[in-house]
């Protein structure tokens, strides 16, 4: 994925079907649900992990599926927390936290996050966002270029006196695929490439650092990358079980451990270890700017199609 990416989403078989565009709408009016109740319910001193239950139960029971774990991302983390087995941490009255939901219908995404603190030193950083979306969200038309959605977005946050992160950006949505083409900016640049009948998320993220993030050595979300023969039963029952429940959508350590599976606590983080080591996993590590600086997010998705375009959460 890259700016000079010469998809042609005119081509007849990469144009989307009327079920497709179905099931993002039906997956973006469910997440709709889910982000009203998150916002309704996240409160500060609650831990990580209660946050991310509630919100995972309750896309289960709006008959759906979560297509990644929930992020919670505070701080200076702008993306991939997402809370431990048994996580003790919590979100605070200091904290900005990122709230980054997916939901899925047969594999078709609707992706969107929010910013919510309890501190009004962060309202202004958490309105950049905000505004860079709505900006962007204004001129959007069927045919517009990457260039133009980068552009609009920089020049928001920097006008709020913020950095956006040049190394993050929004992204196509395909089926069981959250990161597809094309990759869209969140800084100016002269791509010229339009956005013509695809799904996808345009994602500002406003900082008070150095608009770069770089990993962390702290992991708990993973994906499939290859499907490779691995020597231990435990880990061959491991990556069966992900590619029948996950395919290639993301997915949470804590995930793992449940009566499904039939191995033990020690069992299984063995055999994700050997997956990991054997490359059959991707890693999503925790990105973060520069200690002590600030991140906000927002997200939302869309459908081009038919020659318009549509928000869809």
């Amino acid at each position: 994925m890259c700016d000079s990416c010469s998809t042609v989403y005119e081509d007849e078989e990469t144009l989307m079907k009327e079920e497709e565009v179905e099931n993002y709408i039906k997956a973006g009016k469910i997440l709709q649900k889910i982000i009203k109740y998150a916002k309704e319910f996240i409160r500060p001193e609650q831990t990580l992990l209660e946050i991310a239950t509630k919100i995972e139960e309750k896309i289960a029971k709006e008959k759906a599926s979560p297509a990644f774990p929930v992020n919670l991302s505070l701080n200076n983390e702008a993306a991939h927390r997402t809370p431990a087995k048994d996580d003790a941490k919590k979100f605070t009255k200091k904290d900005i936290m990122k709230v980054d939901i997916g939901v899925h219908i047969d594999g078709y995404i609707a992706d969107a996050a929010f910013s919510i603190s309890y501190n009004k030193e962060h309202n202004e950083l958490i309105k950049a966002s905000k505004e860079a979306l709505r900006n962007t969200e204004k001129i959007l038309k069927e045919g517009i270029t990457l260039g133009e959605i980068g552009k609009t977005i920089e020049e928001t946050i920097r006008a709020f006196g913020f950095k956006p992160i040049a190394n993050l950006s929004g992204h196509g949505l395909a089926q069981y695929e959250a990161h597809a083409e094309p990759t869209i900016p969140n800084t100016s640049n002269k791509s010229t490439l339009e956005i013509k009948d695809i799904a996808f998320a345009i994602e500002p993220f406003a900082s008070t650092g150095n608009g770069y993030v770089r990993d962390s050595h702290e992991v708990q979300i993973y994906s499939i990358d290859e499907i490779k023969p691995v020597r231990s039963k435990h880990a061959r029952n491991l990556l069966n079980f992900i590619m029948e429940r996950f395919k290639t959508l993301p997915f949470a350590e804590r995930w793992l451990y449940c009566e499904e599976l039939k191995l033990n606590e020690f069992q299984t983080k063995l055999a994700l270890r050997e997956l990991i080591m054997h490359g059959c996993l991707k890693e999503y590590p925790i990105l973060k700017d520069i200690e002590g600086s600030l991140v906000s997010q927002a997200e939302a998705s869309f459908l081009a199609f038919n020659g318009e375009i549509i928000r869809i959460v």
